[in-house]
């Protein structure tokens, strides 16, 4: 592994206490006061490398659906959020690896793709960030990159009502059946490949959203 990346994988300093805690905090307090129903779960593997892929509303959508999960798994968050008080402290305890947005900063794909590749679970938005409004965001090629380069299938999920939390809607969220990256081999069509891959994903969870 890159030293760097090591780093940085090191840098997350896991706590499994306090991941666990969290965990099951969500679990419990989702499950009452929001009522959520979790649809197609099973089909979520319990082991080896996949990428969860989910429409993005809230800040909470991370927590929110790792909860909904049947395994250890690991979320991106944007860098800012690791320089605030006490998330700077959470953040890297709880499986969240750092994302420097719109630079030029390979390290934390580099990072995902070792974390599949060992086996991992992950949980990545196609949006790149929250969407507000109707409908879903367009897909940045995030996804379709890391899916190929760690080959690694990719769980679309839709999770609905997660901006009304504050109304208690009741929250419902929806698995879908894996898709396995096919990217080509020519290498100067790959990067087209990631974004046609990422978009599909992106069909794939607003096809979700029509069954709930």
């Amino acid at each position: 592994m890159d030293e760097k990346v090591q780093k940085k994988v090191e840098m997350l300093d896991t706590n499994p206490v306090l991941y666990f805690f969290v965990y099951w905090g969500y679990r419990i307090t989702t499950s009452v006061l929001w009522r959520l129903k979790r649809i197609n779960v099973n089909i979520v593997p319990k082991t080896g490398k996949v990428i969860i892929a989910a429409n993005h509303r809230t800040f909470l959508d991370p927590p929110l659906i790792g909860s909904t999960l049947p395994r250890w798994t690991y979320f991106l968050a944007k860098e800012e959020l690791f320089r605030m008080p006490i998330l700077s402290w959470a953040l890297p305890r709880l499986n969240t690896i750092p994302l420097k947005r719109g630079s030029t900063d390979v390290e934390w794909f580099k990072t995902c793709v070792d974390l599949l590749e060992k086996g991992d679970s992950l949980v990545m938005f196609p949006e790149g960030g929250r969407h507000k409004g109707e409908g879903f965001g367009k897909a940045r090629s995030g996804v379709g990159m890391i899916a190929c380069h760690a080959n690694a299938p990719v769980i679309p999920a839709y999770l609905k009502n997660s901006e009304y939390l504050g109304k208690f809607k009741k929250l419902t969220i929806i698995f879908g059946d894996p898709v396995m990256p096919n990217p080509p081999q020519d290498e100067s069509k790959r990067k087209e490949y990631y974004q046609e891959f990422s978009e599909l994903i992106m069909t794939k969870i607003a096809e979700l959203s029509t069954k709930v």
